[in-house]
């Protein structure tokens, strides 16, 4: 609902709150003993921290009343093909490092997984980007075809306008921490 209403009280409270409840959550469990289970609780943490505030900026309150079986029904049939691309792309993401972590070795591993976390972070930003603003106002003109069209074709061409110089200065920015020559 802050998204639809381009609220920016998400990325203005709610986020910074909810990494400082991650932070001293797992500080606090980590130094008590818990080892990696302390990211667990701070991970826990973090998402009770934004659910209570998105609840309470956005003054909704969820109305068990409401819910019915036929409700339960349709967001099962929309959620299944969801749950199943997510669950494709989880282990698609998964596969190379439980076969690099085992078989080649954790030096490798960690190499593997900074290297992606670098190729991931401008397509990260861009659609981080788009999904909060342009996803959207999307919404609000979907319905004058022509209008959504035009706005669509629009935002696609600034964002490849963007995406492009970026991606390319950091691919040669990053190409001598690839090979080490540092």
């Amino acid at each position: 609902l802050l998204q639809r209403r381009f609220s920016f009280l998400r990325r203005m409270v709610i986020e910074p709150v909810q990494m400082a409840a991650f932070g001293v959550a797992a500080i606090v469990a980590t130094s008590e003993g818990m080892g990696a289970w302390g990211l667990v609780v701070g991970y826990y943490a973090s998402a009770v921290t934004d659910v209570v505030l998105s609840w309470a900026l956005v003054r909704w309150r969820p109305r068990l009343r409401l819910a019915s079986y036929a409700m339960w029904r349709e967001l099962i049939a929309y959620g299944r093909e969801v749950l199943a691309s997510n669950v494709i792309l989880r282990a698609g993401e998964q596969v190379p490092v439980v076969l690099i972590g085992r078989y080649v070795g954790q030096n490798p591993l960690g190499q593997y997984r900074y290297a992606h976390r670098l190729a991931d972070t401008p397509l990260a930003l861009i659609v981080q980007r788009g999904a909060y603003v342009v996803l959207p106002a999307f919404s609000r003109i979907s319905a004058d075809r022509d209008r959504f069209k035009a706005a669509f074709l629009r935002s696609l061409r600034w964002f490849a306008i963007i995406a492009m110089p970026i991606g390319l200065i950091l691919i040669l920015k990053q190409i001598p921490h690839a090979v080490g020559y540092d």
